[in-house]
C-alpha cells in the first residue's frame, strides 16, 4: 500500500464498533488519510477506548479538527434535527474535505448521501482488510459473527448473513 490520499472522516459509532472487535490496529493499516471532528472525540466517555484512539491521534494517524474549524454546525443541526451536534460536525467535515464518511449511523449516511457525501460502513473495512491480507476470511467471518452481540442496534442480520456468505464461498 502506498501514499494514503483518500479521506476517511470517522464516526465514533463505528470506532466504538472497531474497538470492540478489536480491530482498530488493523483498519489504520489501511491507506486512508482518517480524518474526524473535536465533537467526535468528546463522545468517548470510556478510559480504554479514549486511550486507544488517543495514541492514533498521538502518532498522527488520526487527524482532529478542532470545534473552531467548524462554521455551520448549528445550521446543520436546525436543517436535520435528527442529527447530534458531533454528527453534524461530520457533514460538514465531509463537505469540507471531500471525504467519504465512515459510519453505522443509517441516519447520519442518509443525511450524508442526500447531501453528495458518499460513506462506508464496517462491512466495508473487515472487505478491505481480507482484500489486503491483514487478516483471513475465517477472521473475516468471526467478526460477522461477533458484530450483533457488540451492536445490536445497527448490525442488519440480513447484510450480516450476505456477508458471511462471500467469504464462506470465496476460495
Amino acid at each position: 500500500m502506498s501514499e494514503k490520499t483518500e479521506i476517511l472522516n470517522v464516526d465514533v459509532s463505528v470506532l466504538f464498533d472497531i474497538i470492540e472487535l478489536g480491530i482498530l490496529e488493523d483498519m489504520f493499516k489501511l491507506d486512508y488519510d482518517y480524518q474526524t471532528s473535536e465533537y467526535i472525540i468528546l463522545e468517548i466517555k470510556r478510559d480504554n477506548q479514549k486511550q486507544a484512539i488517543k495514541n492514533h491521534i498521538d502518532n498522527g494517524a488520526l487527524k482532529v479538527h478542532n470545534v473552531n474549524t467548524f462554521k455551520k454546525v448549528f445550521d446543520l443541526q436546525d436543517e436535520f434535527p435528527g442529527l447530534s451536534i458531533p454528527d453534524c460536525s461530520l457533514v460538514e467535515l465531509s463537505e469540507m474535505n471531500n471525504g467519504t464518511l465512515l459510519c453505522s449511523d443509517q441516519k447520519l449516511c442518509n443525511v450524508c448521501s442526500d447531501n453528495g457525501v458518499s460513506s462506508i460502513g464496517i462491512f466495508k473495512i473487515i472487505e478491505q482488510l481480507v482484500n489486503y491480507s491483514i487478516i483471513k476470511r475465517d477472521h473475516a467471518i468471526e467478526l460477522l459473527n461477533e458484530y450483533p452481540k457488540i451492536n445490536k442496534w445497527a448490525a442488519p442480520m440480513s447484510e450480516i448473513e450476505k456477508e458471511k456468505t462471500i467469504y464462506t464461498c470465496e476460495s
